[in-house]
């Protein structure tokens, strides 16, 4: 069992989008109270379970054990797939992630041993592709991708979250790069540029989640112009 915080937007019964998140290391996710009630006041059901190999929320030194935590995200959507938080539709599910979470969410976007079928938007915020978890990477995934990034990370994740994006063959993908950004409040904080990227999230959600799909073009298209010029948007 995971503890899991749930929200729901205002007024839809559903079945609902899904959005299933995953914290950072030595976190949790009250930290994202911000980011995740954009994504539910947008219609999406958001489930964020309290990693328990990460969290600060338990005993103990926490560690990063990404493969269980791709598992725990499968988990938390096969659990609410039985409507224990209402009824969800299984053809709009996306996984996001920041920081470990985000290495987390590229498990499942570019690793054949932990993809989900089930998903269709893959959300990788200044994640990486871990060391010590064997491939092959980059196999075609069914799905959109966005990653994004700062370019003054205090983790240096700029070219590891980059190479996360660039590593995807999937047809649909974007790459979101702050200028400026740093590691946690430029999707948490109250500044212009975070509120403006947090837009541009439930952007790519809807049009990821649409019944056809996205190519990248479409992503780009639905992402510009972003709300903030720190924001670059890219196909590569």
């Amino acid at each position: 069992m995971l503890v899991t915080d749930i929200r729901r937007p205002m007024g839809p019964t559903g079945p609902l989008p899904l959005v299933v998140f995953a914290h950072g290391w030595n976190s949790n996710p009250t930290v994202y109270e911000t980011l995740l009630d954009s994504w539910a006041a947008a219609g999406y059901l958001v489930a964020a379970p309290v990693l328990p190999d990460s969290t600060d929320l338990l005993p103990g030194t926490p560690v990063s054990n990404y493969p269980e935590q791709a598992l725990d995200l499968s988990f938390v959507i096969t659990s609410l797939l039985g409507g224990r938080a209402g009824p969800v539709d299984p053809t709009r599910i996306a996984v996001a992630g920041h920081s470990d979470g985000g290495t987390d969410v590229a498990l499942l976007a570019l690793n054949p041993a932990y993809a989900d079928p089930r998903v269709r938007a893959f959300l990788s915020l200044s994640g990486e592709i871990p060391a010590g978890v064997p491939g092959p990477w980059g196999v075609a995934t069914p799905g959109s991708l966005l990653v994004a990034v700062g370019t003054e990370d205090q983790y240096g994740l700029l070219p590891r979250a980059t190479q996360v994006f660039d590593t995807a063959t999937m047809t649909g993908k974007v790459l979101l790069t702050v200028t400026g950004g740093d590691h946690l409040e430029m999707y948490t904080g109250t500044s212009p540029e975070a509120v403006a990227l947090r837009a541009e999230t439930v952007r790519f959600l809807n049009e990821a989640l649409r019944p056809t799909g996205a190519s990248s073009m479409q992503l780009v298209a639905a992402l510009e112009p972003p709300g903030d010029a720190s924001i670059v948007v890219s196909d590569r």
